[in-house]
């Protein structure tokens, strides 16, 4: 287990680049989105990783692979601020049915 922290980039979650060590994090790993900023960290191919903490407030998660389940095996933290009862830091573009799938939901 190793600690994976958002440097920014593309903004796309499977480029190595964009995270700290130059990989991505997996199942096993644990994921930060925490640079200061206003920016969007895009999911576009299926995930596993063992935990999401976003800690910072400007920062977007955006899952963009339609019809795929993302896996995080353990824990998923969200700091960001809601606004008129929507969380800003989730978005998905996928199909309705499809979900996240995070140990509370198992």
């Amino acid at each position: 287990m190793a600690a994976f922290f958002w440097i920014a980039g593309d903004g796309t979650w499977s480029t190595a680049a964009n995270w700290t060590a130059n990989a991505v994090p997996g199942s096993s790993d644990d994921a930060f989105i925490s640079a200061p900023g206003g920016y969007t960290v895009s999911i576009t191919s299926p995930i596993s990783v063992g935990s999401v903490t976003i800690s910072d407030a400007q920062a977007v998660l955006a899952i963009n692979d339609a019809g795929v389940t993302q896996s995080v095996t353990g824990g998923f933290s969200n700091a960001a601020a809601a606004a008129n009862g929507r969380n800003p830091a989730m978005e998905s573009s996928r199909p309705p049915g499809r979900s996240m799938d995070t140990p509370e939901e198992k």
